[in-house]
């Protein structure tokens, strides 16, 4: 919840400002930290997919392919040697935040802030923000180096340029907003769904899941309940 995040935020502010970080790096190995990584991975996976309705769960996988994209890219030496997965490991976080929220504004159909958001991605892959090793402006039409192999050059991977991701992005923007511009002016494109709100309302003879029940769904179960 909000009360654990704060907790995280001040608890790292102050390893950070104290160079606690490095003290406890040495104390404790990563082997003793992983599996308590890993468990609190899993619960936040698992209270996500509970609280979320059932139509968000492709957003929910699309916000964990970076992070899977990032590890993957450390396994075998130097990576796994696939410009697609590199591309998706570069930036993880901010990468999972910005297209898990262009999906999220999709699927509930509010496709004039869908719109904004591809834009925005657009312009950060235009950047070098995400999809890169490096930020840059100077490097929009040139490869860099992800993968660098100093006994043959020829064999290093190279990523592709910017601006082809950021035309990626684009190519998504156009039919975006012709779909905002005719669900605002309109009647051809459903309106935006209504609000997912969890229930967590019992009855004695039915026990209702507030795991994927829109609010309006959840109602019509307690009325029906009730009855």
């Amino acid at each position: 919840g909000i009360g654990y995040s704060l907790i995280n935020c001040v608890v790292f502010f102050f390893f950070a400002i104290f160079g606690i970080f490095a003290v406890a790096a040495a104390l404790v190995p990563p082997q003793g930290t992983a599996p308590l990584l890993i468990y609190v991975g899993f619960m936040i996976c698992k209270e996500a997919l509970e609280e979320m309705p059932n139509r968000q769960y492709p957003t929910f996988i699309i916000g964990i392919l970076p992070a899977l994209s990032d590890f993957a890219s450390t396994l075998i030496g130097t990576g796994i040697p696939n410009i697609g997965l590199q591309a998706l490991a570069k930036s993880s976080i901010l990468l999972a935040l910005v297209q898990s929220t262009i999906w999220w504004y999709i699927i509930e159909r509010h496709l004039a802030q869908a719109t904004a958001w591809t834009l925005a991605a657009a312009i950060l892959a235009g950047l070098g923000v995400i999809h890169q090793p490096a930020a840059s402006g100077e490097n929009f039409n040139k490869q860099q180096v992800l993968i660098q192999d100093f006994s043959d050059p020829a064999n290093s991977l190279f990523q592709t340029e910017q601006w082809r991701f950021m035309v990626g992005y684009l190519l998504v923007i156009v039919p975006l907003a012709i779909l905002a511009a005719l669900q605002k002016y309109t009647d051809k494109v459903d309106p935006p769904r209504e609000p997912y709100v969890p229930t967590y309302e019992k009855d004695e003879n039915v026990v209702v899941s507030h795991a994927g029940i829109d609010a309006s769904d959840a109602d019509i179960a307690l009325k029906e309940a009730s009855l």
